[in-house]
Order: structure tokens, then sequence, then C-alpha cells
């Protein structure tokens, strides 16, 4: 028995290899993002017409643009915007569905059922049709970009939320508080929540990588970020008319890209093996 639980503790204190590589991934690059709020090696909107296209060098890490400016100095603050656009898109989603996830798991009957077809319903609306919508009415910017994107995450996270909710609702311990007289919005916050945070955690974590690929694209369209401010899909709509003659204006935004997004796809399975019993593995 002693052998058992020495063996269990091991398995639990170790961390997968996933989970290592998806955080340092995506740290460096959300460290990089961080920095340039302080920090850039050239002033990412400068000009500087007698440095354009200038190959990646000393001067210049990742080479300059067809106007001169620093492509590593913009991919900096490109992240920085990107992850802005990303984690406040999330973080509005995700209030949102947890609450209608948790009133649909404790309610049931007709509201969860309305809560369940307006998930269905706003999944009918992909982010980038809720943007071109909202863009119409309003006009191009991150504020839009934020708005369609924490629109689509709502139903993701309601169904997740509800989904992991509802049993726990018959669990004893959240009878037992319901016979002290607990009302259901203190128990969902006090006991239900609490409870499925580790899944809501992960589920954040991989949805933060869908938003940033989200916003990647409003931007190469033109619907999200908008000049002097830069961002990795503006870079790249950018690049696509001189991929021959200068493709480095391409190369660093994109690996920028993929790196952040593998990064976080990595660490929200890591996350999810580690803090899920159900899925932890033995490596």
């Amino acid at each position: 028995m002693a052998e058992a639980s020495v063996e269990s503790a091991v398995v639990r204190a170790r961390i997968g290899p996933a989970l290592l590589l998806g955080a340092a991934m995506a740290g460096s690059m959300i460290a990089l993002a961080l920095i340039s709020l302080v920090w850039t090696p050239y002033e990412p909107a400068a000009l500087n017409i007698r440095s354009r296209l200038t190959p990646p060098g000393l001067d210049h890490l990742a080479g300059t643009d067809a106007l001169g400016r620093d492509i590593f100095s913009m991919v900096m603050a490109g992240g920085a915007n990107s992850l802005m656009v990303g984690l406040s898109a999330i973080g509005l989603g995700a209030v949102a569905g947890i609450a209608l996830g948790l009133i649909a798991g404790a309610r049931g009957g007709w509201i969860e059922e309305a809560v369940m077809r307006f998930s269905d319903f706003t999944f009918a609306f992909p982010a980038l049709l809720t943007a071109i919508m909202l863009t119409a009415v309003f006009g191009a910017g991150p504020a839009n970009a934020v708005a369609a994107i924490a629109i689509f995450n709502i139903p993701v996270f309601a169904r997740v939320t509800r989904g992991a909710a509802q049993p726990l609702w018959r669990s004893g311990y959240v009878l037992a508080a319901q016979t002290l007289g607990k009302g259901m919005t203190r128990i969902a916050v006090s006991h239900v929540l609490p409870n499925i945070s580790a899944l809501l955690i992960v589920q954040a974590t991989i949805q933060l990588a869908l938003a940033i690929v989200a916003e990647a694209g409003l931007s190469y369209l033109g619907l999200g970020i908008q000049p002097p401010d830069t961002s990795w899909g503006k870079m790249l709509n950018d690049s696509q008319t001189r991929l021959a003659q200068a493709p480095w204006m391409a190369l660093a935004p994109g690996i920028a890209l993929a790196l952040t997004v593998m990064g976080l796809n990595l660490l929200g399975d890591g996350l999810r093996d580690r803090l899920d019993p159900a899925l932890r593995r033995v490596r």
C-alpha cells in the first residue's frame, strides 16, 4: 500500500512533455508581447524608406518590410495586440457562457432547453460572419473583433459548463447544501464552479489559441486591428504581394502565429492530462 501511494504521488507530480513544451512555446511568445509594451528594438510604426526590404541581419533580426519598418518589432507589438484581443474575447465569452451553463445545469427543463437552442443558434454565425455584420454597422476595429470572437465563444463555454455541472447537482455534497437551505446561486458559485474550474481552464487555453487565429484572420481581411497599430494577420496580408521578393515579411509573423497557437494547444493538452484525474496518463 505504501509503495502504491508513493507511485501515485510521483505520477501526480510528474509534468508531461506536452505541458513543458507548450508552456515554453506559448510563454516565450507571450513574454515578447509583454516586453513590447515597454520596449521594442525599433518603433513598430516608424518608416525608414532607405532601409526598405532589408533582409534579416544584425541591424534588423527579421528584416524590414516595404516601408522600412522593423519586422521583429512589429511581430512583438502585433503579439501584444493579438493577445489583448484574444484574452478580452475569451474573458467575455467565458463569463457569459459559464453563467448560462450553470443556469442550464441547475434549472433544467425549459430553461436548459432554451440555453441549448440559443447555443445552437449562435453556432450558426461564426466569428468571421459576425465580424462582417458588426463591421457593416459600426465599422472595422478591434472592439468589433473582440465582440465577434466573444459571441462565438459563449455557446462553447455554455455547453462545456452545462455538461460538467449537470452531474454535480445530483452529488451528495450539493444535496447536503440544499438541505442546509443554501440557494442555487450560492451552491453554483461555492460548490459546483470550483469543481469544474480545471476543465474550464483547459477549455479557455484551447479557445485562446482559436481566438488568436480568428483575430489574425479578421485582421488579414481588414476587419480587426487597424493601422497604425499592427497585428500578425495584417502583416501576412501586407506580405502576400512580395513573397518572391521578400519572403521574410511573411516568415516572421507566420512563425510567431504558429508557435503561439501550437504552444497554447500543447499547454491545453498538458493541463488536461494533469488536472483531470480521468485523463491523467502515466508517462
